[in-house]
């Protein structure tokens, strides 16, 4: 309980805002949004910036987020079991999959004990618009091709 107050303390409706004619990036250079998720599977773990942003969320949704939101579950570390994105492995960045965003990833894990190595991946084309990209792809997200070889330990 007292980890949401403290949230809401530190981060009143005045930090999601900014002046006009200046976006959230001009304010914040240093700032980038990656979904909780991305950071769960690469790191193993919620930073406190990505609980509160679920915080945020739900309570935007006008429930209550100590009500809502497992905070020991999301305070968990899973270290363990992190993966890793094979386009940021061998591109250096996620590339755009969808339009200009970023929604898709190809996750895989590298254990000591056998398990994937990457091979390579085939970059995806640079973003075009929704039609064209319907036309030539058949959706709205492009394939993202990526080449793995099996690491079996005795």
């Amino acid at each position: 309980a007292e980890y949401f107050y403290r949230m809401q303390r530190d981060c009143p409706t005045s930090c999601s805002s900014v002046d006009s004619g200046s976006t959230v990036a001009d304010a914040q250079p240093w700032v980038v949004a990656r979904s909780p998720i991305y950071e769960l599977m690469t790191h193993g773990r919620l930073s406190d910036d990505s609980i509160a942003f679920l915080a945020m969320a739900v309570k935007a949704s006008g429930m209550h987020p100590m009500k809502t939101l497992p905070l020991n579950i999301l305070q968990s570390g899973w270290e363990s079991r992190k993966m890793q994105s094979a386009f940021a492995v061998a591109l250096g960045t996620e590339p755009c999959t969808c339009q200009h965003e970023t929604l898709d990833y190809v996750f895989f894990s590298s254990g000591q004990h056998g398990g994937l190595a990457l091979a390579g991946v085939l970059e995806p084309p640079p973003a075009v618009e929704y039609r064209e990209c319907i036309r030539r792809f058949g959706s709205d997200h492009v394939p993202l091709v990526t080449d793995f070889v099996m690491i079996r330990t005795l």
